[in-house]
């Protein structure tokens, strides 16, 4: 296994759920609000992700990020 670090954007996503029963919500629907984790990319040390975050991302390879949160984790590839 091999340790590589990836960053994820936090997204917030409205989910509709239509009512099921009558009687437990006045036939009313509910919308959730669920988080979501979108992969951007991966680096072999994290630094080398803070870098890619600080830097906006890698205009050259056409890989601009949009404003929003972004979370580096650690993770394992076989």
């Amino acid at each position: 296994m091999k340790k590589v670090f990836t960053i994820f954007c936090l997204i917030r996503k409205d989910v509709h759920v239509p009512s099921s029963s009558y009687y437990a919500r006045g036939n009313d629907s509910e919308t959730d609000t669920i988080p979501l984790l979108h992969y951007v990319e991966e680096f072999t040390s994290e630094e080398a992700a803070e870098t890619f975050l600080e830097n906006n991302g890698d205009p050259v390879n056409g890989i601009t990020l949009k404003e929003g949160t972004y979370i580096v984790v650690p993770t394992y590839i076989k």
